[in-house]
Formats: C-alpha cells, structure tokens, sequence
C-alpha cells in the first residue's frame, strides 16, 4: 500500500472535513482549539493507516509536526493582518512536506518519483486518493476562496472568513460534476460546468473586486481541473 496516500487521507479528512469553524476560530486563540485540532488529526491518521508499516511513529510525528506548525501562526504571528491566502497555501505546503518526508521514512526506496506519491497499488489506496480529492473540493477549495476574498475586500482582517451553506453546496455541486466528468469519456465537457459559475458572478451585482469576481471560478475551475487529472492518472 501507498503511505503517503494513506497519510494524505487523514490529514484531508482531519484537517478539513472535521475542523468546523468553531474550532478554527479557537485553535487561533490558545491550546484548547490546537488540541482538538491535532487530536482530530491524529485520529484520521490512525483510521487510514492503523496495521501499514511504521504507523505508530508515524502518527506521532505528523501529529507533534502539525501542532508545531500550527502553534506557529496562534503564538508567533496571531496578528497576522493580511495574506491569510498567502499563509493559508504556505501552511499546507509545510504540512504536505511532512507528509513527504514521513511516508519516504516509512517505505524506504518506494519514492523513485513524483508519480510514485499518487500511484495507487490496492483498491483502498485509490478509494483513499478519491477521498482526499472530494474532500479538497469540497471542504479546501471554498477556504481558499473565501481568505482570497477577505484579502481582497477586508485588508487588515484578522478572523476567520464566513463559509455560507449554500456557497458550499453549490460550488461542491459544481467542482464534484466536474471531477467525475474527468473520469469518463467526456472529459472535453468538463469546462462548460463552470460556465454558469462565471456568469452568474460576472452579472450580479456585487461590490466585490473585478479580479475576485474573475480569480474565483477560476480558481475552481483550475483546482479541479488539477486533482481530477491527479486521480486519473493516478
């Protein structure tokens, strides 16, 4: 089996899936939320990789990693005034190294490339690589819109930004449709899913940015264009 898509999993699942706002907002704030946080961490990884070799330690150190990280931004840097978008991609870059570097440690020789990090063995690994994707799209993607849109029209803003339901289920609905459009012969139908979405932002009224109104299917658009090819040729 693939560590890595195994340790992806559970730093998908926990990180993202089951961190509610609440929760962001008191990992921000002090260790309460931060050991929730890595505690749910710990637990996914433990779910998805419980009996591969090496999991004990690799557990603990993703989860001692990720607090560590974390722990950063609550007591180094709480005011961070802008570029949460910035810190946002950084931060899961750093996470995303760890996982890296812990999966190598645990299957010595496996990595002899790129393609090997997504190369699926099992019916599990590919079902787990699946999950990470969905949950990307469906819990990661609207994070990253919505700080792209506090650094646009908040400038100076320091809390976690607002995710509506139905901003939710709309744009899971859109970005899902697109994923498994990928995954069949009419993968060329893929872009028109987004075409509503840039429409429907380019017409209504709203105060917010040009650039925000343009980036933000966009970056939808792109992002699934990316993890469904991922799992495709995967």
């Amino acid at each position: 089996m693939n560590m890595f898509v195994h340790v992806l999993a559970g730093h998908m699942v926990g990180d993202f899936a089951l961190q509610t706002g609440r929760i962001a907002e008191m990992k921000r704030v002090g260790w309460q939320g931060l050991v929730i946080h890595v505690g749910l961490i710990a637990a996914a990884t433990a779910l998805f990789t419980a009996g591969l070799p090496r999991w004990i330690p690799v557990i603990i150190f993703i989860t001692v990693t990720h607090l560590l990280i974390d722990s950063a931004r609550t007591f180094l840097i709480p005011e961070l005034p802008r570029m949460n978008t910035l810190y946002f991609c950084v931060d899961q870059c750093m996470h995303l190294l760890v996982m890296v570097g812990v999966s190598m440690w645990a299957q010595p020789g496996y990595y002899k490339t790129l393609y090997d990090f997504i190369h699926t063995q099992t019916t599990w690994d590919r079902a787990l690589l699946v999950t990470s994707t969905l949950v990307a799209l469906v819990f990661s993607i609207p994070v990253l819109e919505a700080m792209l849109y506090q650094d646009l029209t908040e400038p100076g803003a320091n809390h976690v930004p607002t995710i509506t339901a139905r901003t939710r289920l709309l744009g899971s609905i859109e970005r899902v449709l697109g994923f498994l459009l990928v995954q069949t012969p009419y993968a060329y139908l893929m872009p028109l899913v987004f075409v509503p979405h840039y429409l429907y932002r380019l017409l209504k009224p709203s105060q917010a940015p040009l650039a925000y109104i343009i980036i933000r299917p966009t970056v939808s658009f792109v992002a699934t264009l990316l993890l469904s090819w991922i799992v495709l040729i995967a």
